[in-house]
């Protein structure tokens, strides 16, 4: 292996390390049959907020939406069925995020998880 390759090696494993979202909470849906409202906090030793992440995953039997709200109204929203696995993430300056779950067809079984971030400086 030539030295360019091996720079190059390393610096790919070092940006893929760097870019990974360490997700340090998470919770699950449990009634995926019913709407509800859904609010995560930022960690209570956690100062000024200045973005977040989010890794929604699992499986579903049916169709259900989820929206990421900001300020009363959907900021990015997402139509689950069968396997779920999707990231959300950017800016956020806020100690909370509102998600809004809401079944659009009647949902048999499942489970569905969200690991999340809130990042400071």
């Amino acid at each position: 292996m030539t030295k360019f390759h091996y720079m190059f090696l390393v610096l790919c494993i070092t940006l893929i390390g760097v870019s990974c979202a360490k997700y340090d909470q998470q919770i699950e849906i449990t009634d995926l049959q019913k709407t509800q409202t859904i609010i995560l906090h930022k960690k209570t030793d956690q100062k000024d907020i200045v973005s977040m992440a989010l890794h929604v995953y699992g499986k579903i039997n049916g169709e259900a939406q989820l929206a990421l709200m900001l300020n009363g109204k959907p900021y990015k929203t997402k139509i689950m069925k069968g396997n779920i696995n999707f990231k959300w993430g950017g800016d956020w300056y806020a100690d909370s995020m509102e998600l809004r779950y809401e079944p659009h067809q009647p949902v048999n079984d499942g489970k569905i998880k969200i690991e999340y971030v809130f990042k400071t400086i």
